[in-house]
């Protein structure tokens, strides 16, 4: 699924919705959006930025023995019927949103993009947001303008020193790796762009 909205994401997943993921009403729960959203902020580190750092930094931040990481608070937004911002494109007619509200509840079988970023201006001395998109699959493939979001969500993460048992400074050697993973996101989006004008 290429699409310049999500290749400003570095890390795409694709997570099966399983389920036990559905609630009650059988629709997917927030409950297990705010897993996947765990899932992709974890592939994000373990695939992303752990390759581009030093053995002993590896082992704090990543691993957790040392300076490494901690979630303070997570956000999640679920897009709602009604909500233009959730699918990527032209407006379109009112019988195709309408098919798409209908078609707009999350539910089994279904596969799942998740997709997550860390915006450079977001990065500061001692934390870090993360921001997050879920994508369905199925949803996606039915609707003639594109992306179909169903989630979007946020992450405020925490240098924390595992150790000394405080908040810690975000070590140089991750920032630089967040950044250069983001810069090389927007350029493949850019370059995307270019190449399909």
């Amino acid at each position: 699924m290429m699409n310049p909205r999500l290749l400003k994401f570095p890390l795409r997943i694709h997570l099966p919705v399983q389920w036990g993921d559905m609630d009650a009403s059988g629709s997917v729960s927030a409950t297990a959006l705010y897993r996947h959203f765990e899932s992709a902020r974890l592939a994000y580190f373990r695939d992303l930025i752990s390759p581009r750092l030093s053995p002993a930094t590896r082992d704090a931040f990543i691993h957790g023995k040392g300076v490494g990481r901690i979630l303070h608070s997570a956000t999640i937004r679920i897009v709602d019927d009604n909500d233009a911002d959730g699918r990527e494109g032209d407006n379109g007619g009112a019988d195709e949103d309408a098919l798409l509200r209908r078609a707009r509840q999350l539910r089994y079988p279904d596969t799942l993009v998740l997709a997550a970023r860390t915006p450079p201006d977001r990065i500061a001395t001692h934390a870090f947001e993360q921001e997050y998109l879920c994508v369905s699959t199925r949803l996606s493939a039915a609707a003639a303008a594109g992306l179909v979001v169903v989630a979007t969500g946020t992450a405020r993460i925490v240098a924390f020193d595992h150790v000394a048992k405080r908040k810690a400074a975000l070590p140089l050697e991750v920032v630089d790796a967040m950044r250069a993973v983001e810069e090389e996101a927007v350029a493949a989006a850019e370059e995307f762009r270019n190449l399909n004008r």
